[in-house]
């Protein structure tokens, strides 16, 4: 019973950890979203370099582990 008690205290305290983590990263991911937004905008490219650049960030943006929390 004890083990069992344990094991669900600690996998709760990884989610927990894991969500607490995802918080306070998620300014710094965002700012470097930002970044990139930036430079795109500044550099002098064509439509169709920044239309591909635009889309590749978007698919980092919305890629695997991005989800909702």
């Amino acid at each position: 019973m004890r083990v069992a008690v344990t094991n669900v205290f600690v996998r709760s305290q990884e989610m927990a950890a894991g969500h607490l983590r995802a918080y306070f990263d998620q300014p710094l991911e965002f700012s470097r979203y930002l970044a990139a937004e930036w430079l795109v905008a500044e550099a002098e490219l064509s439509g169709e370099q920044r239309a591909a650049i635009v889309a590749e960030l978007v698919r980092a943006m919305a890629g695997p582990g991005r989800g909702a929390w």
